[in-house]
């Protein structure tokens, strides 16, 4: 309200005071608020392209972190047709990077692994009881990288969906 009164002061009661006509005050009122309007323009684009650069750059598989690796891990599973795709949050999600649900609404718990290494048996383990913390039917770990044969084995034998070499 403060805004209002000190722009009303200013534009409109000091001009009328020192002689302005009506006309000379719409006009430079006019001028301010098409400034203000080119301002906050400007402001929203160079906010979007500073925000969408980085989500690009992510999408791209150009993740640095692993929270990024899990945000582009969630940005696929969006382009396969998987949805309500969240992250979870960053500690203590009890081994699910991202819940979501296929396309016959099945959910699932994913783990996501950016590792420079073979992801071994733990991976599995922790997507499997994250499964069940999160009231999930299926779970998947998703690497950039490949995994040990016990990791394999573990995960043919609990039915854990393995993708790997996501870059």
């Amino acid at each position: 309200m403060g805004t209002i009164v000190a722009i009303f002061i200013f534009l409109i009661l000091i001009p009328a005071l020192l002689g302005k006509t009506p006309d000379e005050i719409f006009a430079g009122l006019g001028i301010l608020i098409g400034l203000y309007i080119v301002a906050r323009i400007v402001k929203s684009v160079m906010d979007f392209a500073t925000k969408t650069k980085k989500e690009k750059r992510i999408a791209a598989g150009g993740y640095k972190t692993p929270h990024e690796f899990e945000k582009y891990v969630a940005h696929i599973l969006t382009e396969k047709g998987y949805v309500n795709v969240e992250v979870t949050r960053h500690t203590g999600d009890y081994g699910a990077d991202i819940i979501c649900r296929d396309k016959r609404g099945v959910k699932w718990a994913v783990q996501c692994k950016m590792y420079s290494k073979p992801v071994g048996y733990r991976a599995i383990e922790e997507v499997l009881g994250a499964m069940h913390v999160y009231g999930c039917d299926a779970a998947m770990v998703v690497t950039n990288s490949t995994y040990t044969k016990q990791a394999v084995t573990a995960a043919n034998r609990a039915g854990v969906k393995l993708m790997e070499y996501v870059r």
